[in-house]
Order: structure tokens, then C-alpha cells, then sequence
């Protein structure tokens, strides 16, 4: 396991909130993100590209996987974070078992608000990821926020290979529009 710990950005003094990453291109981002919702607040990276890898090889978020991101968590808290981020989809429904086993450390999910607020707002909703597992965590933690809410929620999926990020914009709208007919349904 690789994992790459990067600068700290922020004032030493302010709390300090640990991003960790599967991916390299979520970084910067996320960092720009987190810095305007959070004025002043420490952001610290933990990126560990194995965590996607392994997700892929092993074709879903396996045990084996989910044990290496409570490691790279572990990392986390023993730096004495004030609070984790995962920004991975693929990792978003493990937070429950990760806030178990580190109880003293906020544990968050990056799409865990967007999750609640679409099940709150309608019944059918549309789900396009770039990532199978991040397309299975996220079909599993609509059904189980809807279940959470008593409320009945259908929704429409839609996985594109990785090359989306090259693929032409034209290509990557007719994936849109096709995910959002089907649930249109």
C-alpha cells in the first residue's frame, strides 16, 4: 500500500480536516471546495490510489478492500485530525462501520448531503458514475436512506468506463440524456 500524505494547507491553529482520496484528480478540487465552504480551516490529503485499484480488480468494495481504507483512517486519527472526509464514492456506505470503530473522529462521506436531499426530493432518481463500485455504493445508500425515510424510491443507473474523462463532451451529454429518459419512465 502506497499512501501520500501532502502539505497541509491552512492555519496552524485552525481545526484540521483530513481528505482522503482514491484517486489523484480529486485533490485539488476537493481542497477548493473545502477551503470556500470552510474559510481558514487545515486540509490535510491522505491519497491512496490502491483504494480504486483494488476496487476495480476486485470488481466492487470487497472486505479486503474496506480493511485498507480503516487503514488509511487509522493514519488519520492518529495524526489527530478534528474530522475525515472520504471523497470516494465507492467508500460512502463503509462510513457507518468506520465511525464505529473510530468514535472520538467526525467521519463524513463527500456525497452522504447529496444522498439525503435527492431521496427527500423525489422518488425517481438518476445515478451515472464513471466507477462500478461507486455506482454500487451509491444505488446502496439511496435504498438505504429511503428506507431510513419510509419513503419509496426508484432509481435509474447508468456506469460509464473510466474514459469519460477523455471521451468528447458531445459523447458524455448522450450518456446523460439516455440515464435521464430511462428514468423518466
Amino acid at each position: 500500500m502506497v499512501v501520500t500524505s501532502l502539505d497541509v494547507v491552512g492555519a496552524p491553529d485552525a481545526p484540521t480536516v483530513t481528505l482522503v482520496h482514491a484517486v489523484l484528480p480529486a485533490l485539488a478540487p476537493m481542497q477548493t471546495a473545502l477551503a470556500q465552504a470552510i474559510p481558514g480551516v487545515r486540509i490535510r490529503h491522505l491519497l491512496d490510489e490502491g483504494l480504486s485499484t483494488e476496487a476495480e480488480r476486485y470488481g466492487g468494495v470487497t472486505r479486503a478492500c474496506i480493511e485498507r481504507m480503516l487503514t488509511v483512517l487509522n493514519l488519520a486519527v492518529e495524526a489527530r485530525t478534528d474530522a475525515v472526509l472520504l471523497t470516494c464514492t465507492a467508500y460512502s456506505t463503509m462510513v457507518p462501520e468506520a465511525r464505529t470503530r473510530f468514535p472520538g473522529t467526525p467521519l463524513y462521506a463527500v456525497d452522504q448531503v447529496m444522498v439525503e436531499r435527492a431521496v427527500a426530493r423525489a422518488t425517481r432518481i438518476g445515478v451515472l458514475a464513471t466507477f462500478a463500485a461507486g455506482l454500487e455504493q451509491q444505488q446502496e445508500m439511496l435504498e438505504r436512506e429511503a428506507a431510513l425515510r419510509g419513503r419509496s424510491s426508484r432509481s435509474c443507473r447508468a456506469c460509464t468506463p473510466t474514459r469519460w474523462r477523455r471521451s468528447a463532451a458531445a459523447t458524455r451529454r448522450s450518456t446523460i440524456e439516455s440515464c435521464w429518459r430511462r428514468c423518466r419512465r
